[in-house]
């Protein structure tokens, strides 16, 4: 047997046994359900071809000894990749903007130096946290939600405190916050953020927690932009 083609059939086995061992049915079922699974869905077309490779490979008779067909040492490469990819799924806090690098806020920090600060950075969202819990989000949204109940109102010198029944990651608005594992894959975000945009509502950030729960400490931030900005 070909060298190559003998290393991309070692290699398509082993694509099998991982599909196999997420998917525990009948061999060809496993590698037609991982391949169609959303973690997948990045690299969906290439597994499909590799796939294809393998069947032609393994169902087409020999002429001779040899194979009718033999694979390149690039699709070879492209295999390893994949198996390396599907055994290694996209982590949203591997994309995420880490605790040590988000601008948060306090209840104690002043509106017109926040608002300052925000336009600078041009930011529109900035989380409110306290001992490391996210315990609110402070937006212009903020300032037009007090403006519409109490009317007109001189603001700058007012800590983001006067405004904390506005604040609340619950408060009714335009946008809305969801909390979420350090283990969430990639494309669970990803299909966050589209299934929020199919009922016409606006995730403005997903707060990345060690289980998802909103009383624990922040270890990250990840924005629709990011998403953007990391899918394949």
């Amino acid at each position: 047997m070909n060298r190559i083609t003998e290393r991309f059939l070692e290699l398509f086995k082993q694509l099998e046994d991982i599909a196999e061992s997420k998917f525990p049915y009948r061999r060809e079922f496993a590698v037609n359900n991982f391949i169609n699974h959303p973690q997948n869905r990045s690299i969906r077309r290439e597994l499909d071809y590799c796939r294809e490779v393998r069947n032609f490979l393994v169902h087409t008779p020999k002429l001779g000894d040899e194979f009718s067909v033999v694979p390149s040492e690039k699709m070879v490469i492209l295999l390893e990749s994949l198996i390396h990819k599907a055994n290694h799924p996209k982590l949203i806090l591997d994309y995420a903007v880490k605790t040590a690098n988000i601008f948060s806020v306090s209840l104690q920090d002043f509106v017109a130096n926040v608002m300052r600060e925000m336009r600078e950075r041009g930011f529109s969202h900035i989380p409110v946290i306290k001992s490391g819990v996210v315990t609110g989000v402070f937006s212009e949204n903020v300032i037009f939600q007090y403006i519409l109940d109490h009317g007109m109102h001189e603001l700058g010198d007012e800590p983001l405190s006067f405004f904390s029944d506005y604040l609340s990651l619950s408060n009714k608005s335009s946008v809305s916050y969801r909390f979420a594992s350090r283990g969430t894959y990639f494309y669970e975000a990803e299909d966050l953020f589209e299934e929020a945009s199919k009922h016409h509502e606006r995730i403005a950030m997903i707060f990345i927690t060690e289980t998802g729960n909103e009383n624990e400490k922040l270890l990250g931030i990840i924005t629709p932009w990011d998403i953007l900005a990391n899918m394949d």
